[in-house]
């Protein structure tokens, strides 16, 4: 078997669980897309060259060294996050209509990308890649776009994060080792997530107060987000544990 067709199409919200997908391990074509999956693991699925997974409930895409994957769509999802670093060989992402904080487009030479569409991303800043002005020149950013290429977490940082003290909403310490804060001056904050880079959920609370503390004591070094709504908005911040 080189293909997998998972669920039907044309009837909505069918399968919501792909655990065992790792078993096929020759499959070069996945179609998944229109219906409720919230995490797809693929990093086993190494001879993968499409991947439609669009129009789901992902949080988490998991893409491991597939250096055969040309063809990756995964718009219409709830993903944070999306590492295609390793997927050399891509020439077409749609990642558009997410939640995305990071993406990493390192080792992806623009040269070989036919099609490429990230938009309605509100929160997503910076855009790693490993030559900045060479994308630009390919797929050129407008002056008024929130999107940023970066060669390094140092430019991103440079950039800035939203300032939500604008916002009446006050996040600190940032770095953290271990307790995190949430302050609302005005009113109350409602659902707190915390992701990590995979886009893994790791904790939600339902807080309803105006101040709210996050343990980050036993979580590893790294970088994680942070999805607050407050006010009858959304809003995501990318935090980093010492």
């Amino acid at each position: 078997m080189d293909s997998l067709i998972v669920g039907d199409a044309n009837i909505n919200e069918q399968i919501q669980d792909m655990t065992g997908i790792e078993a096929f391990a020759n499959i070069t074509y996945l179609q998944c897309y229109n219906n409720t999956i919230d995490t797809l693991d693929l990093s086993q699925n190494t001879l993968l060259q499409y991947v439609k997974c669009e129009d789901n409930l992902l949080t988490s895409l998991i893409l491991g060294n597939n250096p055969n994957l040309i063809n990756l769509q995964c718009e219409e999802n709830q993903l944070t996050s999306l590492d295609v670093s390793q997927n050399t060989g891509l020439e077409i992402l749609k990642c558009h209509d997410n939640n995305l904080i990071y993406l990493d487009l390192r080792n992806i030479n623009p040269e070989n990308i036919i099609y490429i569409v990230f938009v309605n991303n509100p929160n997503l800043t910076c855009i790693f890649v490993d030559n900045k002005e060479y994308w630009q020149n390919y797929f050129p950013l407008g002056n008024n776009s929130n999107h940023h290429y970066v060669e390094t977490q140092e430019e991103c940082d440079a950039l800035g994060v939203k300032n939500y003290k604008a916002q009446k909403l006050t996040i600190y310490p940032n770095p953290v080792q271990n307790k995190l804060y949430i302050r609302a001056s005005q009113g109350k904050i409602g659902k707190v997530t915390l992701f990590d880079l995979q886009g893994k959920k790791l904790l939600f609370i339902n807080a309803h107060q105006s101040l709210q503390s996050l343990d980050f004591s036993s979580f590893s070094p790294g970088i994680y987000f942070l999805s607050i709504t407050y006010q009858n908005q959304k809003l995501t911040r990318k935090i980093i544990k010492l």
